[in-house]
Parts: C-alpha cells; structure tokens; sequence
C-alpha cells in the first residue's frame, strides 16, 4: 500500500502567496493525502483562502517553528512534507520525495530553486541547495531549508517535533535531531521553488550575511538569533 503524505504549511499573513502554493499542493502527480496550514494568527484573508484547500490549525502565537511542530503533529499521514506559503512545489515534489523512502530513511530533500529572472540569485542558490547540500549529505551530515523538508511521521514524533523555542535556524535544530534517528537522502528531483522577497528587501549581502553568522552561531553554540527580517 502507498505510504500516505501529509504536507504542512505554516503561515501569517500570506493571503498574497498562499493561494498559489495551495494549489500546486493539490495538483502534484502524487496526491497528498492532506494538507494542513498552520496559522500563525492571520489577520488577512490567510485562514479563508487554506480552508478551501484542506484543514487549518490555528496556533497561539505567532511562530514558524510552533507552526510547523503543530502542523506536524495534526498530520496523520505516514510521511509529512514541510514547506512555506511562499513556495511553489513542482508538480513532482511529494511523488519524487516519496518514492525516496525506503526501510530506514527518515529525511528526505531536494533542490530548492529561487523564483526569480536574477541570474546572480539563481547562481546563488544553485550554488547552496545543488552543491553544498548534496555535498553535506555525502559527508554525513545532512540538511536544507524548511522549505523543503520531508521526513517519517514516526521519526518527527519520536523526537518531538520542531523546538518551538527556537525562532531562527530552526530548521538546523531540528534536522539536528532528526537525522541521528535514520538514513537521509537527497533527490534531485523534489524540487520546490521559492520566493526572493526577502532578498529584494534586504538585499543579497545583507541576508547572505545573517544566515553564515547565524548558521556558525548554531553549529558552535547551539544558539541563534531570536529575530528574523520580516517582509510582510
């Protein structure tokens, strides 16, 4: 029997965005078996517009990593497939992602490519999700933005989710964990495409800057930043 997936989208405030990604959710070739978006405390038309596309999980406060621990345990599929409401999967994302999981995996990612027509932001990102994350996976030690995120219901369980208390690089934690429960696997073709909103606010530099003092912050200390730029 086909493992059944789940997939997870945290959201706030993303009545510009969420519709899109919605929709490319329930038109992939393997379709999910739900779809969950966890709110973070809309005050725009977020909550109405994923009503329309699946169940809404409405958090206490504000958080992308207590969205997705809640979204995450509110899944009843086998495998949970996270992603943002900025994103827009490939029509192949959850086929490709779970036909990688064979006896043992409990992680499995992809590419995640920018949507944009900058070539130097495509270089950019091709640079960190189709080089360096498959590098590190060769290495042993696996991970990826949250954006592209897939892992066994069983495995995200046993180790409790995503640390709620952790604001920034909370996916870095939590893959932390996770990875130590089984075997991890890059597929090249689970692709999920994302937004460059950020980059176009703050700027290349200015972003590429935070994420290396906050990714060395995490990997020597175990802390990180307790702000993110916003760009709602």
């Amino acid at each position: 029997m086909p493992m059944k997936v789940s997939v997870v989208v945290p959201a706030y405030n993303e009545e510009k965005n969420i519709r899109r990604c919605l929709e490319a959710l329930k038109n992939q070739t393997l379709r999910p078996y739900e779809i969950i978006v966890s709110d973070g405390g809309s005050t725009d038309r977020t909550v109405a517009i994923a009503k329309k596309y699946g169940r809404v999980v409405v958090a206490p406060r504000r958080g992308i990593s207590l969205g997705r621990k809640l979204g995450g345990f509110a899944a009843k599929g086998d495998i949970i497939c996270f992603t943002d409401a900025d994103c827009l999967p490939s029509p192949q994302w959850l086929e490709e992602a779970s036909k990688a999981f064979k006896p043992g995996v409990v992680f499995v990612t992809g590419p995640i490519r920018p949507m944009t027509k900058s070539l130097a932001l495509k270089a950019i990102y091709r640079a960190i999700f189709e080089l360096f994350v498959p590098f590190v996976f060769l290495i042993g030690k696996p991970m990826t933005a949250g954006w592209n995120i897939c892992c066994t219901r069983a495995a995200f369980r046993k180790i409790g989710g995503f640390n709620e208390d952790v604001v920034t690089a909370e996916d870095l934690e939590f893959l932390s964990r996770l990875t130590k429960t089984g075997k991890s696997v890059y597929n090249p073709n689970a692709v999920v495409y994302t937004s460059t909103r950020r980059e176009e606010r703050y700027g290349v530099l200015h972003l590429a800057a935070f994420h290396l003092k906050n990714g060395l912050k995490f990997l020597l200390f175990r802390k990180s930043a307790e702000h993110y730029p916003d760009v709602r």
